[in-house]
């Protein structure tokens, strides 16, 4: 009988901040005063037996706030490999996300937002993917411990595949909350849909899920949970692609 063994473990990274993902940059309320805040994330999974694999994830975040401004830019990275008992080697996984956001606050409750948003995903044949949006939200709740959000606008969207290329304007629908569960948990949430206006029918959808518990001053544990729906892939390529994460990170900035 073939026993299998599997070793994860998870490690702080201290190294540069990048043009960051999908996710939210950070999982609380943002403080606004002033003041550069943010995280670098790491975690490394490897599995023997049958089937040898290992992977790799990183992060980064930061944000920046005051009472009228905001900025937030976060990326999302992701590699593995699997070797088989014939020594075959394939990628498990290869994909980088980064997503850079600036919202202004016209009064307590309005604000306008911009965005850019690039993708690779290796399995998903997509070489490059890049999402430039605008709009408008509003804050339904606003709280040092909680925040609720709404927002709507248009985004231009351009795609690359190994076999095609795709380019067209969508509406952007979404929400996002921010929570402090605790003073060591925090808590967050975002969901947009993005129905295609040049092709009718069609849409995708993103949903970023993330859950930090402090460990020390400095030291996060990161749960999260990235969540990619589009209705008309490329051909043989499935229509959803989930993606799970755990890592430590070491928070950087004022507390």
């Amino acid at each position: 009988m073939t026993t299998a063994r599997t070793l994860t473990l998870a490690f702080s990274a201290l190294s540069a901040i990048g043009l960051a993902a999908a996710t939210p940059a950070l999982a609380q309320p943002v403080k606004e005063d002033g003041q550069w805040r943010g995280s670098v994330n790491a975690g490394l999974s490897a599995a023997s037996g049958n089937t040898t694999s290992a992977s790799i994830n990183a992060s980064a975040n930061a944000t920046w706030a005051d009472h009228i401004n905001k900025f937030t830019a976060s990326f999302t990275g992701l590699y593995g490999t699997e070797t088989d008992n014939d020594g075959n080697k394939s990628t498990s996984n290869n994909l980088f996300r980064a997503n850079a956001l600036y919202t202004h606050n016209l009064n307590e409750r309005v604000y306008t937002f911009g965005s850019l948003d690039l993708e690779r995903n290796e399995l998903q044949d997509l070489n490059f993917r890049s999402s430039i949006a605008g709009g408008m939200g509003y804050h339904v709740i606003r709280r040092t411990d909680e925040t609720f959000n709404v927002f709507g606008g248009l985004s231009y969207n351009y795609e690359r595949y190994k076999t095609e290329q795709r380019n067209y304007p969508e509406l952007v629908l979404g929400q996002e909350w921010n929570r402090k569960v605790s003073d060591t948990v925090s808590f967050n949430e975002r969901f947009a849909v993005y129905p295609n206006l040049g092709y009718p029918g069609y849409f995708r959808t993103q949903l970023d899920v993330g859950l930090t518990t402090k460990l020390s001053d400095r030291l996060n544990l990161n749960v999260s949970l990235q969540n990619r729906y589009q209705n008309h892939p490329v051909y043989q390529v499935k229509k959803m692609d989930t993606l799970f994460v755990t890592s430590i990170g070491y928070t950087f900035g004022a507390k």
